[in-house]
């Protein structure tokens, strides 16, 4: 729960328009789990569009490439290393 409470501490402030929000958690003490709310992000993985569409046109993989170092360099600034990146399209 500490490291938990860590992270969480880590990603509450975070404002940036390719960075999922927190939202806020709640903890069950009955079942020991803990929930995180965050922004939903609607749309397929950029996996699920490449086995859709067999590739990606050179246009598409610049923009996600260029949101998800936006991203990438919003946290660096912030000294915050991401250790689960996931990608969507949108």
């Amino acid at each position: 729960m500490t490291q938990v409470k860590k992270e969480l501490n880590v990603i509450k402030p975070l404002r940036h328009e390719n960075i999922v929000r927190y939202y806020g958690m709640f903890y069950s003490r009955a079942a020991q789990e803990i929930s995180i709310v965050m922004e939903l992000v609607d749309g397929p993985s950029v996996t699920d569009v490449i086995v859709y569409r067999k590739s990606l046109p050179e246009p598409w993989a610049a923009l996600i490439v260029r949101q998800a170092l936006a991203g990438l360099n919003f946290l660096h600034k912030n000294s915050i290393i991401h250790r689960d990146l996931k990608v969507r399209c949108y």
